[in-house]
């Protein structure tokens, strides 16, 4: 199921009023609606009647999605307040606007002038809601201000289908790519498909599960160094739970789980379509894996990830600080993050560019005060203070966010702490 993304800022839109910019990724959809409108709620809380919703990622939105758009540019125009759209595709636009929403909300082409509308609506130029009235914008309706999104490169792009028979779907599908200009390969065999593959050459892989249970066909592509930067969209049976399916698991880069609709399959390909050759002028290889604990999981994680560190370019050297890094982020993230709980999880993105590997480890624990242990492993006395809290009071541990700053170019906290970046550049 593709995830949504949203990142509130707070902008000034004048000397005395301010707005909350919602940058949304993903799809707004039925699935994301509560974490959607929990994002304009907590917004709207938070004592903002300007809201300003940055669609510039959005791959889809449907129905329910625009209902809550609805609902929320009413709550604030009640307030004197107002909703706007801001960088929205043309692919989102065309939904909006038959369903009519574009006589409802206003839309921007960028941030700066989504605050010209508010600007408006705050010196009174506008009417509450932000927007001209239906009746005023009739004739330009049509015109509607939109993200223009990159076309697909014509015979560059490239679709390999593995499903089990062919059919109506199929058809289907074969023609909407035809008309993005990508090329169609169908299969029904996971071994037929591999031996094709350099052949086909595919940007992007759409799989259905039965043909691929045990992922194995996806860990080919994705552990593969020439292939890991394959889109791979997986289609999930009725009923499917997702995220439970396997202990040690390599993700895909999406799915959607059945019922879906059509177009949500088709926004989701095109998008990827439209990103991985702009991925491919800067990045190698791209893996997902996540597990739930147990040693023997462990240690399967640290074997994959000697295997892709040894294939990327590092120094032995250099390699083995950043194995050692690793190892120790894991170890938090097992440890003090998830506390040994078999029931949560930690996710390992490996990211390999032509200048440096990156690697983000994510648990699901509370978090921690990182910024304090970030500092108070700059200052010159923080081994001293560390090695004294061992000896003197029987503390273990106090090392580790200093042996991880030792052996990286570069730490990052992400979140509440729960998440942990380590970089090293390739010489």
């Amino acid at each position: 199921m593709p995830k949504i993304e949203i990142v509130p800022e707070h902008v000034p839109v004048s000397h005395t009023a301010k707005c909350t910019v919602l940058h949304v990724n993903g799809f707004v959809d039925a699935p994301n609606y509560d974490a959607f409108t929990a994002a304009i709620q907590k917004a709207v809380k938070g004592g903002d009647k300007y809201l300003v919703v940055d669609m510039a990622s959005v791959a889809y939105i449907n129905s329910t999605g625009i209902s809550a758009l609805i609902k929320w540019q009413g709550t604030l125009a009640e307030a004197g307040g107002a909703l706007v759209l801001a960088h929205v595709p043309r692919t989102v636009a065309v939904s909006l606007d038959l369903l009519g929403l574009t006589t409802v909300v206003p839309l921007a082409v960028d941030v700066d002038k989504a605050k010209e509308i508010l600007r408006g609506v705050e010196d009174g130029s506008l009417p509450p809601g932000g927007l001209a009235r239906a009746a005023e914008i009739k004739e330009t309706a049509r015109k509607i201000p939109v993200w223009p999104q990159k076309p697909l490169a014509g015979g560059k792009s490239s679709v390999l289908v593995l499903v089990p028979k062919e059919g109506h779907f199929t058809e289907v599908v074969r023609l909407r790519l035809a008309r993005a200009r990508a090329s169609f390969h169908l299969f029904h065999s996971a071994e037929e498909a591999l031996k094709q593959y350099q052949k086909v050459a595919p940007t992007v892989v759409i799989v259905d599960d039965r043909m691929d249970p045990k992922g194995v066909f996806l860990a080919r592509i994705k552990l593969d160094k020439g292939k890991s930067l394959t889109s791979v969209i997986k289609l999930y049976p009725k009923g499917s739970n997702v995220h439970r399916q396997s202990a040690f698991r390599i993700w895909e880069n999406d799915y959607l789980t059945d019922p879906f609709e059509l177009l949500e399959l088709f926004s989701l390909a095109e998008t990827e379509l439209r990103r991985i050759p702009e991925d491919r002028g800067h990045a190698l290889q791209e893996v997902r894996f996540a597990f739930r604990f147990n040693q023997n999981r462990v240690e399967k994680a640290h074997e994959l990830t000697f295997k892709l560190l040894s294939q990327s370019g590092l120094s032995v050297e250099s390699l083995d600080l950043l194995f050692k890094a690793f190892k120790e982020a894991l170890d938090n993230a097992i440890r003090h993050g998830n506390k040994y709980s078999p029931d949560k999880q930690v996710e390992v993105i490996y990211l390999l560019e032509k200048d440096r590997v990156r690697i983000q480890i994510a648990d699901e624990g509370e978090g921690f005060d990182y910024e304090f242990y970030l500092g108070w492993s700059l200052m010159s006395h923080a081994l001293h203070d560390a090695k004294r809290k061992i000896v003197k009071e029987g503390k273990k541990g106090g090392l580790g966010i200093l042996l991880m700053r030792r052996c990286t170019d570069k730490i990052e906290y992400r979140g509440t702490g729960n998440i942990i970046c380590l970089e090293k550049k390739i010489a």
